[in-house]
């Protein structure tokens, strides 16, 4: 039998309290004595928002999977990196091919805890084939990739990423593409303190916002045609 997906209404502040009183008593028999309280304010408001925002992927890039079981990070760690602290006390859904993964793709993502959450598109970890990739995307057409950034709004939007010690290339430090060129990998968010927003059906729409700003610098770093248009469901 199919699940039931309902309409998403927000994510659950039940799923605060839940992931506070992990951090306090992580470990699997607080985890398993509660585990009803994560599948209902936690992951079932996620599958909701996953399929809430599936046309909005889909119209980015048919090739995005938006499968949940794909999107939605497990709230188990990988045992080999947890030993002491088994679960997480955050919670992230991200958006890519269904055969790439997190730590080889530019990836759409959504992430919150118990403080603040973010909206963006980056790198996970290192990147340099993509990057290197990338780089010669800006030494091909550098104009092309300055209508890129300027088509971002950093007044709403942060770049951060690891920086090469020493520059692959130099540049004049004035143009904002040194920023971009000499790093090892990056992510472009928006960050936003835990609000009321969070917790209704119009999450839906700033994140469905998010992605959509961000399209350029999606099809510059994959080398698709750049779409400066805004796009629609």
């Amino acid at each position: 039998m199919a699940q039931v997906i309902n309409k998403f209404t927000g994510l659950r502040r039940e799923g605060m309290v839940f992931l506070d009183a992990l951090s306090m008593q992580n470990d699997p028999i607080f985890f398993n004595a509660n585990k009803d309280e994560y599948t209902k304010h936690i992951k079932q408001p996620l599958v909701e928002l996953n399929s809430a925002l599936e046309p909005c992927v889909k119209r980015i890039d048919m090739d995005l999977d938006t499968r949940a079981k794909r999107t939605i990070c497990r709230i188990r760690k990988d045992a080999r990196y947890a030993k002491e602290n088994p679960y997480r006390t955050n919670m992230w859904m991200s958006f890519k091919p269904a055969d790439r993964s997190n730590t080889d793709y530019f990836t759409y993502f959504f992430y919150y805890d118990t403080t603040y959450y973010e909206i963006g598109i980056g790198f996970y970890g290192a990147h340099k084939a993509m990057m290197d990739e990338f780089r010669g995307r800006i030494d091909a057409n550098p104009r092309l990739f300055l209508k890129v950034v300027n088509s971002i709004d950093f007044d709403k939007y942060t770049l951060e990423g690891e920086d090469y010690k020493r520059p692959l290339k130099e540049f004049d430090f004035s143009s904002p593409i040194a920023e971009w060129y000499n790093k090892k990998g990056f992510y472009i968010y928006q960050k936003k303190e835990i609000d009321e927003t969070l917790f209704t059906d119009k999450l839906v729409d700033d994140v469905q916002q998010a992605f959509f700003d961000l399209v350029p610098i999606y099809d510059f770093v994959l080398g698709k045609e750049v779409r400066f248009e805004r796009l629609t469901i």
